[in-house]
């Protein structure tokens, strides 16, 4: 099981608690996941044991972890907040308010294996948008693209986003699949 811990700017201030084994930043605007083992491996378990799969952000950061996997050769993640599941057994993660000025995305990352850690961007969606409730099938993959534009000083007077019928549209959030087309 795993859990995606979105950020938490709030650590360290005053009555909050400091940076744990758990959680390893004060100031953690980029988030982290979590792979959760229960106890004896049995689902109705009520203990469990826990360890860092991603500390997420800039690779180059020494304060990022991939798993193990070489820093060098992943994508900048940040700010994961929705996961599922490939029938390789991969995980996919959709992140919510991009803290390194990126576009929010969807990744794959390999749990086992060689690859273990290895962040893959899948793709991105539109500036000012949140990629959500990612949905993977050997056939395709969903996502959907909420609030896109949601910007400072944007309004319905002044959209920052066209997405998704372009021209001078009003922004507005919807459910995009990506498949491989097939000759």
């Amino acid at each position: 099981m795993y859990a995606a811990l979105t950020n938490n700017t709030d650590r360290g201030n005053p009555g909050k608690e400091g940076a744990t084994e758990i959680n390893p930043r004060v100031t953690n605007r980029h988030g982290h996941v979590l792979e959760l083992e229960e106890a004896r491996r049995d689902n109705t378990a009520t203990r469990f044991s826990w360890q860092l799969l991603l500390v997420c952000g800039d690779p180059s950061s020494p304060d990022t972890y991939f798993a193990g996997y070489d820093k060098t050769q992943v994508s900048q993640i940040s700010c994961p907040d929705n996961v599922a599941f490939d029938s390789g057994g991969n995980l996919w993660i959709s992140t919510d308010g991009n803290a390194l000025g990126q576009n929010d995305s969807l990744f794959a990352v390999p749990v086992e294996g060689r690859e273990r850690g290895h962040a893959k961007q899948f793709l991105t969606v539109p500036h000012g948008a949140e990629t959500c409730g990612p949905v993977v099938r050997d056939e395709f993959v969903t996502v959907s693209v909420q609030h896109p534009g949601e910007l400072d000083g944007a309004s319905a007077d002044n959209p920052m986003s066209h997405w998704p019928d372009s021209g001078d549209s009003q922004p507005q959030p919807s459910v995009v699949a990506v498949y491989e087309r097939r000759r």
